[in-house]
């Protein structure tokens, strides 16, 4: 298996119903659409997500991770930004 295999199956294999009460994601600009699905399927309908990242750092491109994620989850779940200046 290669790296998108993995996520495949590990979402896949989430489609029982586990239950998490928090979520945190780190290197969060890294990540793909592929890879968000993922952790809301892993978060459920009642698990918080939390997710830390420098949309000015993504280094993954190469690997589908984008900096439009955070517009996305922003929008999806209207997220709070909380900068470090």
């Amino acid at each position: 298996m290669d790296y998108e295999d993995l996520i495949i199956n590990c979402r896949d294999f989430l489609k029982e119903n586990l239950e998490f009460d928090h979520i945190i994601v780190d290197e969060f600009q890294d990540t793909d659409y592929m890879q968000l699905e993922l952790i809301e399927k892993i978060a459920g309908d009642r698990a918080k997500i939390f997710v830390v990242g420098d949309p000015n750092q993504t280094i993954y491109s190469f690997r589908t991770g984008t900096r439009n994620i955070f517009k996305m989850f922003i929008e999806k779940y209207n997220a709070s930004i909380y900068e470090l200046l």
